[in-house]
């Protein structure tokens, strides 16, 4: 078992960029005219600002609906590529990308 805390606070937004980002999952530029996401809140005492783009929010989204205990079983931040790759997770990736077929 594991033991998180979710955030003190939270806001998350979806947002039109107005200058260049960097996402903070895929590392790769939000462009201006993207949209993205803008989550900030308070954590173990500290603030936090969280970007990313859509293509990583809308896994992080379906991650999220899919997994068992959403605290513990969600990729940590920066580590999704890995974590959708591991075989532990296969099952779960499969169903997203298995709706994902289904809604198109």
């Amino acid at each position: 078992m594991c033991s998180c805390d979710w955030p003190e606070f939270s806001s998350r937004r979806t947002m039109r960029s107005r200058k260049r980002r960097r996402c903070a999952e895929c590392k790769q530029t939000i462009q201006p005219g993207d949209l993205y996401t803008h989550e900030a809140g308070k954590s173990d005492g500290e603030f936090y600002v969280i970007e990313t783009c859509k293509a990583c929010d809308d896994w992080f989204v379906d991650i999220h609906a899919e997994v068992d205990d959403p605290c513990c079983d969600m990729p940590p931040l920066g580590d999704m590529a890995a974590w959708r790759a591991d075989p532990q997770n296969a099952e779960v990736v499969a169903r997203i990308e298995a709706k994902r077929r289904a809604a198109v």
